[in-house]
């Protein structure tokens, strides 16, 4: 919160109770502004949370990392270029090549160059990695998470 509206409400008060010294009113409008930027911000985040239906990202946590939102994109269409994959994962691509980039050091996919492509190829058999979920695979996970 970058205001409490109480103070939002008297410093646009006093903006329009009239002319001070220059520094004064300009100061005063500089306020009034970011008041105004405040107040719009918080509506729109309040519009969002309610407007956000089940299903769609949200900027709240997740079961589930990029890593594994990156690898379930991929079993879907392993074709799919970086920038699609970015906006279907709500990262940045940048980020997307890092993730490709642990996944595929770490041997949980493989990538072939097609033409100007990649094709991705998931190695469904590959346990998960922390001692809690060892006792499964990739593939067990994309099973759980995917539609097909």
């Amino acid at each position: 919160m970058f205001f409490g509206s109480r103070v939002e409400k008297n410093l646009l008060d006093l903006h329009d109770s009239g002319p001070g010294t220059v520094w004064e009113q300009e100061f005063l409008e500089n306020i009034a502004v970011m008041a105004k930027i405040v107040t719009s911000n918080r509506k729109r985040k309040a519009n969002h949370s309610e407007s956000n239906p089940p299903g769609k990202a949200s900027h709240g946590w997740t079961f589930l990392t990029n890593h594994a939102h990156v690898l379930a994109v991929l079993a879907a269409d392993p074709e799919k270029v970086l920038r699609e994959v970015a906006v279907d994962v709500g990262i940045t691509e940048r980020a997307v090549q890092r993730i490709i980039q642990d996944l595929e050091e770490e041997g949980f996919i493989q990538r072939e160059r097609v033409g100007r492509r990649n094709h991705y190829c998931i190695l469904k058999a590959q346990p998960l990695r922390h001692p809690i979920e060892a006792h499964r695979n990739i593939g067990d996970l994309l099973n759980l998470i995917t539609d097909e």
